[in-house]
């Protein structure tokens, strides 16, 4: 419920109060697969627990309307061309294999089997990952 979360903000600030909020934009998201068709499933299994894949798109406009002034859009991007042992890419392959087999969205050997791809690609040299975090900061009016 984000434009309650929003009242509950504007509600909970004093006048002039700074409300920041990040999030990821799922449209953003890149992640290289020698097979992008089982990419896309799970990605699609991980856009299953997102209450909202765009939220960053369409934050501003619902900050708008609930009485605050968007100051400041900015965006980070995640990239890496590397698997790194303590990156979001490694993160994000831990949890969505397991949501995927939880879910029974994919079987078990195929969710398995995109992890370990990941895991190749990496030793190759051919990883790829890619996605945008987005700060908004707004004021209360």
């Amino acid at each position: 419920d984000i434009e309650g979360a929003i009242r509950e903000a504007h509600r909970t600030l004093k006048s002039g109060g700074r409300l920041v909020v990040g999030d990821m934009h799922f449209d953003s998201f890149i992640w290289f697969s020698d097979h992008p068709d089982r990419m896309q499933r799970m990605k699609e299994s991980w856009d299953d627990h997102l209450a909202e894949r765009c939220v960053p798109a369409i934050l501003p406009g619902i900050l708008r309307d609930g009485g605050f002034v968007v100051d400041d859009v900015r965006p980070f991007t995640f990239c890496d061309d590397l698997l790194k042992p303590d990156g979001l890419a490694r993160m994000m392959m831990v949890l969505m294999q397991r949501y995927a087999i939880e879910h029974d969205h994919l079987p078990e050997e195929e969710a398995k089997a995109w992890f370990d791809e990941q895991l190749a690609l990496a030793d190759e040299g051919r990883f790829f990952f890619s996605l945008t975090h987005f700060i908004v900061s707004a004021r209360k009016i």
